[in-house]
């Protein structure tokens, strides 16, 4: 049994209506909360780098032995993972954690590229002869690739899609501004997903209509309501 519904997407692939995030599942919590989901009927599961679920997601799916074409995967990218020779190397990582041999979607998690750059040091203490000592250790933070071209990003994705590694390729967080952005960049594969917040305090109406125009499937994530604002559970309507 699935949960009902599901959409056809502009490469004639089917996504299925309802899916079940693994972002914020504790570990130990992860592969009780997937069976319960697969024996309810989903079988659309959606995980990422940043949310290190994907051994146990991958894990409990083999358990449950279901058909690959009876899953739908969707695997978002990490934003330092967006130089071309990195791409590569983070699916394959996620297709051994997931235990699968093709993602049904990878979608780029963010629309900017991010890298680790020194932003100062920082002193720790440490026994050191003769007293207490200290040692420097750069200070690291996550900025903003400005240089990065997103289009060597997606010319990688579209290299794994042709090898068959990932069927269909999308993006999440994405604007319209941005949406115009990469389709201008675009040399073969279109962006056919954008998971975005999407609720009925939200509800997104240009970038729905954009969607439509331009064949996307505009995946809701938060469908009811966001982590950091109005829930729809306790809206007395």
């Amino acid at each position: 049994m699935s949960v009902v519904g599901a959409f056809k997407l502009a490469n004639s692939h089917w996504i299925p209506a309802v899916g079940l995030g693994t972002w914020h599942i504790p570990r130990k919590q992860l592969s009780e909360t997937v069976q319960v989901a697969l024996e309810s009927g989903y079988r659309h599961f959606d995980t990422a780098s940043i949310f290190q679920t994907a051994d146990v997601l991958g894990d409990t799916l083999h358990r449950y032995d279901l058909p690959r074409a009876a899953i739908f995967l969707s695997y978002k990218l990490w934003p330092t993972h967006f130089k071309r020779e990195d791409v590569q190397p983070a699916v394959e990582k996620a297709l051994k954690d997931l235990r699968m041999d093709y993602l049904d979607s990878l979608l780029l998690h963010f629309p900017n590229a991010l890298k680790t750059e020194q932003v100062g040091q920082k002193e720790t203490a440490t026994p050191a002869a003769g007293g207490q000592g200290k040692s420097v250790t750069p200070k690291m933070s996550l900025q903003v690739d400005h240089e990065h071209d997103i289009g060597d990003t997606w010319a990688a994705l579209e290299d794994l899609h042709r090898q068959g590694l990932i069927r269909t390729l999308g993006v999440s967080n994405y604007s319209i501004p941005k949406l115009d952005e990469l389709k201008a960049k675009v040399t073969s594969v279109q962006p056919m997903i954008n998971q975005v917040e999407l609720h009925p305090y939200h509800p997104q109406w240009e970038l729905l209509e954009y969607s439509r125009k331009h064949d996307i499937h505009l995946t809701a994530a938060s469908p009811l309501g966001s982590t950091q604002g109005k829930d729809l559970r306790s809206d007395p309507v």
